[in-house]
């Protein structure tokens, strides 16, 4: 991504699995090439501590214990970060306003049933 552009939140529905999105918002929002993303993670010291992070920000709204909606956000950096097991936490900046985030992976389905696993940040905006 050689420019920054801020996109608009896009809000998507979750009927549970993966969440249906169209080409042209997968290519705006997730990656150009349709592919499964992955974690960029900067790294700092010979034990190789894991300073910075950049993947795609999405929060989600809840009802009876399932995701109803997805809201994705774009690519955002991950910063201030804290090993917890198997993921990272950290702060996320969302419209100038820092949120706690973790880091996630959800799968996302194309029209054609083409399915794509992305790496997410997962912002706690509530």
């Amino acid at each position: 991504m050689a420019t920054k552009t801020k996109l608009a939140p896009l809000t998507l529905n979750c009927p549970g699995g993966a969440v249906p999105i169209s080409e042209e918002q997968f290519r705006e929002f997730v990656a150009p090439e349709l592919e499964d993303q992955h974690h960029d993670v900067e790294v700092r010291g010979f034990w190789q501590h894991p300073v910075k992070l950049q993947a795609l920000a999405v929060s989600y709204t809840w009802k009876d214990h399932y995701a109803e909606t997805v809201t994705l956000y774009g690519k955002r950096s991950l910063c201030s970060l804290k090993e917890s097991g198997y993921q990272l936490e950290g702060r996320v900046s969302i419209s100038n306003v820092k949120h706690r985030g973790f880091t996630s992976s959800q799968l996302f389905e194309l029209p054609d049933g083409r399915l794509f696993d992305v790496a997410v940040i997962v912002v706690c905006s509530n």
